[in-house]
């Protein structure tokens, strides 16, 4: 196989893994691709820090980061572009060590640093989308679709620590989570029929946000002529993926968002 068919090959690779996974097998094997892409990261990375010379222009400037046991912010983004951990999800970390490292003149590094980063860029966003995909589909394999949802939001790192058990707490009661749906004319959301379908509010999950949504419950006819439950409420939300969760009763108040 020639090094472009090589290539090409690598290329299907990746796009067949960010396709769902037909079955437990499939996913078996989806969870060894996202390994064997982050070994390929790992190996590309190394060339790439070594053609930028990281390692020789970090001993430019080391002598102003004594070891202390309390490394400094400046301290630790200039050893971390220095000393690069050719992993993907410490490389996704660098755009914020280069802006110290800009704001402080340390501008050898932080050029060759940001060629570094830009090269191998589409790769580090390729690897957040695989592995997006991979937990997605685990959960898809094992739990509600409520439950999907709690679980990816548990772990979102941009949320704090506390917020993210939270999460976690709240997907465990969801094992038997139901969909909303429409029985004898009135809504019945997560097993529960609403005592006021009219102005009873509802948590509301869109997209892959962190937040639950307060939002109002309403029956509507759809292109079929049949009644389904819908929602409504005055924020942005057109087209985005929209998962009624429970009677806002039932969630926790520090999962809902709150306006004004």
């Amino acid at each position: 196989m020639t090094q472009a068919e090589r290539a090409a090959a690598l290329e299907d690779e990746k796009k067949k893994l960010l396709t769902p996974y037909i079955d437990a097998e499939a996913l078996k094997a989806g969870k060894k691709g996202f390994t064997r892409m982050g070994n390929l990261f790992t190996k590309q990375a190394k060339k790439i820090a070594k053609v930028h010379k990281l390692e020789e222009i970090y001993k430019i400037h080391s002598g102003d980061f004594p070891y202390i046991s309390t490394p400094t912010p400046l301290s630790i983004a200039y050893s971390s572009v220095g000393h690069i951990h050719p992993f993907w999800r410490s490389v996704k970390q660098l755009p914020k060590h280069l802006a110290l490292l800009e704001k402080a003149g340390y501008m050898e590094l932080y050029q060759a640093g940001l060629a570094f980063y830009e090269e191998i860029a589409g790769e580090v966003d390729y690897m957040e989308r695989l592995a997006i995909h991979v937990d997605d589909e685990i959960a898809r394999f094992k739990g509600t679709t409520a439950q999907q949802l709690m679980m990816r939001a548990s772990k979102d790192q941009e949320v704090s620590k506390q917020k993210r058990a939270a999460f976690a707490h709240y997907a465990a009661s969801l094992g038997s989570w139901v969909p909303a749906e429409v029985i004898d004319g009135q809504i019945w959301v997560n097993g529960s029929r609403l005592e006021h379908p009219e102005s009873e509010m509802v948590g509301v999950m869109i997209g892959r946000g962190d937040r639950i949504h307060p939002m109002e419950a309403i029956i509507i006819m759809n292109e079929d002529g049949e009644k389904i439950v819908a929602v409504r409420n005055y924020t942005q939300w057109r087209r985005s993926s929209l998962i009624i969760v429970d009677r806002m009763s039932a969630i926790p108040s520090e999962l809902v968002a709150v306006y004004g």
